[in-house]
């Protein structure tokens, strides 16, 4: 980018400190636009590497599960008798 790296490195600052993009631009004195830019660069890289770092890879199985207790009393339409 065009930034100076000082700049840069105060953007990153930032975003690892999770400071709005409306805050960042008066604190760095940059165009908001510049920050969400900025921002959603980061976001992507550290996405992929995150995705790099994965164990995962290629296509995952998983079973279908319930974890919960039963419900102690009659729930839904069949829950009061009819007279």
């Amino acid at each position: 980018s065009r930034l100076s790296e000082r700049k840069r490195d105060r953007l990153i600052e930032n975003f690892v400190a999770v400071t709005t993009t409306c805050t960042v631009e008066k604190l760095v004195d940059i165009h908001r636009n510049t920050a969400v830019c900025f921002y959603t660069r980061l976001r992507k890289v550290t996405a992929e590497d995150m995705e790099k770092a994965s164990p995962f890879a290629g296509e995952i199985e998983l079973d279908e599960s319930y974890f919960g207790g039963v419900r102690k009393d009659k729930r839904g339409r069949d829950a009061v008798e009819k007279s």
